[in-house]
């Protein structure tokens, strides 16, 4: 990292402290504007949401850390998975560092497991599961991350309808909708390819998208039966989250019988 990008970063963490508006921060330095917006967007977004909950002496390690990643990913990359919407690898990896420093440990984490949209802690929850995906690998195992996603939506969705807190709910469907286009994309690059050019198609990818498609189709009858029950206010949302489910799953379904060969 050179001098000035370091300064940089620290004169920006230092004006956040501050209580200077994110956009003055950057303002200030045009030069740096598209790589410092998604860093310090995410360190600032999370500092307020966390800031009531989480010790001083923990979010004030942040500056260093923050830092050291700038300077590696400024390094020649050599990934070569995109990332979902396009948003930048190192400040993905930022984002991470910054709740992983600012949690100051694994207790804050675990906490916000079972957080729905609208507490206070889901912003931890939300950025260490897009955290994971980011660093999910293989494609059967992203097969199986989105499929606990969507499993972990299905349960805001419910659980938010059981609190009459429908007004929240559009922020899970925003996150389902994610996940769905995010697997909808490894699907095309992982199977409709390979089937489109004749080639098989990996065996354990084809079994985590079969387990995929039977654990949605129980995420389908566990909406379908609150359904029954639900006020009028999380009806609409409900529906949504089964249309956009169902025909996720048919998509999926539809790929694997592509990709199967010509005789079985």
């Amino acid at each position: 990292m050179t001098d000035s990008m370091e300064q940089v970063l620290q004169d920006c963490l230092d004006l956040l402290g501050q209580g200077v508006p994110l956009e003055e921060c950057i303002a200030r330095y045009p030069e740096y504007a598209k790589d410092l917006g998604p860093l310090l967007s995410t360190a600032d977004v999370t500092q307020q949401q966390l800031a009531q909950v989480l010790p001083a002496e923990v979010r004030n390690r942040v500056r260093a850390r923050l830092m050291t990643e700038w300077a590696r990913q400024h390094e020649p990359r050599r990934w070569r998975w995109p990332l979902p919407l396009a948003v930048p690898r190192w400040a993905a990896v930022a984002a991470s560092l910054v709740v992983a420093i600012m949690v100051g440990g694994g207790g804050t984490v675990a906490a916000a497991g079972s957080a729905i949209p609208g507490d206070a802690l889901y912003p931890v929850k939300e950025i260490t599961e897009e955290t994971r995906l980011w660093l999910t690998r293989s494609p059967e195992a992203r097969v199986e991350w989105y499929s606990h996603l969507v499993k972990e939506r299905v349960e805001e969705l419910l659980s938010m309808t059981a609190q009459n807190r429908s007004n929240d709910m559009p922020t899970a469907l925003r996150r389902l909708d994610r996940h769905l286009e995010g697997l909808d994309l490894l699907v095309q690059e992982e199977v409709g390819e390979q089937a489109a050019a004749s080639s098989l198609v990996d065996e354990g990818l084809i079994l985590e998208l079969q387990d995929y498609v039977a654990q949605q189709r129980i995420a389908q009858d566990l909406v379908e039966d609150t359904l029954l029950e639900a006020e009028d206010e999380a009806r609409p949302d409900l529906e949504t989250a089964l249309g956009t489910i169902s025909r996720a799953r048919e998509r999926v379904q539809m790929a694997l019988e592509a990709a199967r060969p010509p005789d079985s």
